[in-house]
């Protein structure tokens, strides 16, 4: 059941949930964090594992099920809650602020001017 939910996040997410192998690698191709993707995956295998066409295991250990629902919640939250809550805080700076950050030069970082100097 929480693999059907990661098909279902990735259906909300807009990816072709046929393969849901191939749905979270393109996931990773759009920049998704390497520790979501290997989370995701985790719950995938395991939900692989315990349902078979027209059977279904319902052996799971306590700790296994109590894991894979930790997993489940960390996506939700790295994919769903936090972007909206940046996204809320981004919208609370006023328009002319949020236009100045869009508009500014990359600046180099302490430690890329330190690298420039070729030693």
């Amino acid at each position: 059941m929480l693999r059907l939910c990661i098909q279902k996040l990735c259906v909300h997410l807009e990816k072709d949930v046929k393969d849901l192998n191939n749905a979270i690698a393109e996931l990773v191709e759009e920049g998704l964090a390497p520790r979501v993707a290997t989370m995701l995956d985790i719950v995938r295998v395991t939900g692989n594992e315990a349902v078979h066409p027209g059977t279904m295991n319902l052996n799971d250990d306590e700790a296994t099920v109590s894991r894979l629902f930790l997993l489940v919640n960390l996506i939700a939250d790295e994919l769903l809650t936090r972007p909206r809550e940046l996204e809320a805080a981004w919208q609370s700076i006023p328009p002319e602020k949020r236009e100045a950050i869009a508009n500014r030069k990359p600046r180099k970082s302490k430690i890329m001017k330190e690298d420039d100097g070729g030693g």
